[in-house]
């Protein structure tokens, strides 16, 4: 008997001839298998269908049962078993109809939340635009500023150095003893445009810097100062006109100078130098020293 199974094993392909083993893959082995996986496919289905399945294997049942009771000589209430058929349906319409309404709202509350959050995105993303075009335009105004700033501290400096020759002059006047003619001094004016067209832009700097940026330029008027006389005036108010006008200027040079020093630390992102109010005690004190 052993012989004719292995026989029968080899013509079935259940078994290798040459390991003598038996094959797991064939056919008569993988027929438990299949049926597992029958009936793990129907395990799976939706709840829905296999409501719908069971109802019409109820449906049929019944229909089985009515056709044998009248094969059968039993007498049934053909409204009696439509009755119990269209409670059966209705119940699963009615049942249909309940998890239809609640994928309705599940969908509609998904949808809501989907909305809100694209909501929410549009709005971050608007408002990274609105501060990237906000620092576009600070730097752009910063660097207008800083360009206008070097301009004037190029300009004080000069002005500076021509009254520092009208005093020399004034000096070597008094030395030799000659009388004074001076009936008109006029002071040196400066002009800011820039400064004066973007005044209403100067938020964008904020307080900490615009405050600087404000008490260097809006020196910067344009308008002309002049004094008058008919008569000349003495040596030594031309002297205390000049030299006082001389110090104002220094002054206005260093401020320019050490605010422009602040918008290169806020552009570059170093460390700021500090206010002008801060730093103006030791600023000065060097001026002094370089006048003695």
């Amino acid at each position: 008997m052993p012989g004719t199974e292995l026989i029968w094993a080899t013509k079935l392909g259940c078994i290798d001839t040459q390991t003598e083993k038996w094959i797991v893959h064939s056919p008569i082995m993988s027929q438990p298998e299949n049926s597992v996986n029958g009936f793990q496919k129907l395990r799976d289905l939706p709840f829905a269908l296999k409501m719908a399945l069971g109802g019409c294997i109820v449906l049929s049942a019944l229909e089985l049962f009515v056709l044998f009771q009248q094969f059968a000589g039993l007498k049934i209430d053909s409204g009696v078993a439509t009755l119990f058929g269209a409670i059966l349906g209705l119940g699963i319409v009615g049942w249909q109809t309940s998890r239809g309404f609640q994928n309705l709202i599940r969908s509609q509350e998904n949808q809501s939340r989907i909305e809100r959050e694209a909501r929410l995105h549009r709005a971050e993303l608007e408002q990274a635009a609105e501060a990237r075009t906000e620092e576009k335009q600070r730097s752009a105004l910063l660097g207008a500023l800083r360009a206008e700033i070097a301009y004037l501290f190029g300009a004080v400096t000069d002005a500076a150095g021509h009254v520092h020759v009208i005093i020399a002059i004034e000096k070597a006047l008094i030395q030799r003893g000659r009388p004074s003619s001076t009936k008109a001094i006029t002071l040196h004016s400066f002009e800011a445009p820039v400064f004066n067209a973007n005044i209403s832009a100067l938020g964008l700097i904020g307080a900490y810097l615009g405050a600087d940026i404000i008490k260097v330029l809006s020196r910067a008027n344009g308008k002309e100062v002049k004094i008058t006389q008919d008569e000349p005036m003495p040596h030594d108010v031309v002297l205390m006109l000049y030299e006082g006008n001389l110090s104002s200027l220094r002054k206005w040079a260093s401020d320019l100078h050490h605010v422009a020093l602040r918008i290169l630390s806020y552009e570059n992102g170093t460390h700021d130098p500090g206010t002008l109010s801060v730093t103006e005690q030791s600023r000065y004190a060097e001026l002094k020293v370089d006048e003695t």
